[in-house]
């Protein structure tokens, strides 16, 4: 199943072109996380059948991959040239750090109540999180880049 999550991100690699073409990139990320949560959601939701869950977990791998270009994308052309070496260790971090420590929280969920609940409280978590963040930064939803 874990598979599935790649498999999404990876068919979603040759348009990533015209993600990068998104107008508003700040509500592109936020609506991408939140096709993320909603398809774990679903994910959790739903016991089967086996292509279904695949599915579900595709889609939220393709939205990862539309969330994370334009992340990088908003990061490259944000961020002057001489602070762009620490923001990418900045982001690398959170990129790397970011899943292993949601990893340990579903799993330690898990362990105090039961799997199906880990996985359905993570993604309303990951959805309400990026809802918070959006009303207390509403400029968020407004970021555009002279790309487009």
């Amino acid at each position: 199943m874990l598979g599935a999550i790649s498999l999404g991100a990876v068919a979603l690699t040759p348009v990533t072109g015209k993600i990068s073409r998104i107008t508003r990139q700040g509500l592109g990320v936020v609506l991408a996380i939140f096709v993320w949560g909603i398809c774990i959601i679903i994910f959790g939701l739903v016991p089967g059948p086996l292509w279904l869950s695949a599915f579900l977990l595709a889609g939220a791998g393709a939205a990862d991959m539309v969330s994370m270009v334009l992340r990088h994308l908003l990061v490259q052309l944000t961020t002057p040239d001489e602070f762009r070496g620490r923001m990418g260790a900045v982001t690398a971090m959170f990129v790397i750090g970011g899943p292993m420590l949601g990893q340990f929280e579903s799993g330690l969920v898990a362990g105090l109540t039961s799997t199906q609940f880990s996985v359905i409280s993570g993604g309303v978590a990951c959805m309400l999180t990026t809802l918070i963040i959006a009303v207390l930064v509403p400029s968020l939803l407004k970021v555009k880049t002279g790309n487009s």
